[in-house]
């Protein structure tokens, strides 16, 4: 039989707040071709060293990070101002790093109870954010579960936060996918998270290298997330006709 007072305790120790869980895809291929290959070595390294780097936000807002050989999670508590805005302009600039070496990752951004003290981590949130990136996201994207943008619009709507920012700035930085009601981080789209244009256009290069490399893969599940990212990242370069002749993918 189960201690009531315990069981309190334990239950009265959750924190509603929001939760990012996001890891790099293919990461054990990159690790099996690091032992001859030194580029792919760096490669790992660099990696790595920016998901660590992301604990440096962890004194804003009463952030948190903890990290885990390829798997980063990042929470903010729900009451703090602007949570899903700033956990995903984190998260927006952990992907323009990673994307810059060709880096791919997946991930899903959650809202509930979570106890994360350290290199603590659990509670509902942090399983709904998991199965998010692992059941839901599929493709090379960092998703948001529908509840947790309407809770957020709410927010926004009720007049909870102040004129910093507003809604259409939040959903700015999200794309909703054509088929269902999942939204994801629109990553190629946050060019104004760069210093110049040059740099943007530097990172769509890299971005249609790393595409033009993954449709060569001979595994078919992992060529359909190039598929997949090859037709979004088509989408952004009709924006900008200038780009269209030398950087479409056929």
């Amino acid at each position: 039989m189960v201690n009531k007072e315990i069981d309190k305790k334990h239950t009265t120790s959750y924190e509603e707040r929001v939760v990012a869980f996001v890891d790099i895809l293919g990461f054990s291929a990159m690790v099996n071709k690091s032992f001859n290959n030194e580029e792919e070595y760096e490669k790992i390294k660099f990696a790595l060293e920016t998901i660590q780097n992301v604990k440096k936000i962890s004194d804003i807002n009463d952030a948190k990070v903890t990290t885990f050989s390829d798997s980063i999670i990042i929470s903010y508590p729900a009451k703090a101002r602007d949570p899903l805005f700033y956990i995903l302009i984190d998260l927006i600039h952990l992907q323009l790093n990673l994307l810059q070496q060709g880096i791919l990752v997946r991930g899903g951004i959650a809202k509930g109870k979570v106890r994360h003290v350290k290199e603590m981590v659990f509670g509902p949130a942090m399983i709904s954010a998991y199965e998010l990136e692992n059941k839901y996201a599929v493709y090379p994207r960092i998703i948001v579960e529908k509840e947790l943008v309407d809770w957020e619009k709410e927010n926004y709507r009720q007049q909870k936060y102040s004129a910093k920012f507003d809604i259409d700035d939040l959903m700015s930085l999200l794309k909703k996918d054509d088929y269902n009601d999942i939204y994801y981080i629109d990553i190629l789209r946050q060019k104004q998270e760069l210093d110049y244009f040059e740099d943007y256009e530097l990172l769509l290069r890299n971005v249609r290298q790393t595409i033009d490399n993954g449709l060569k893969n001979n595994n078919k599940s992992i060529v359909m997330k190039y598929i997949w990212l090859k037709n979004y990242y088509n989408e952004i370069i009709t924006s900008y006709p200038k780009l269209v002749k030398e950087l479409l993918i056929n």
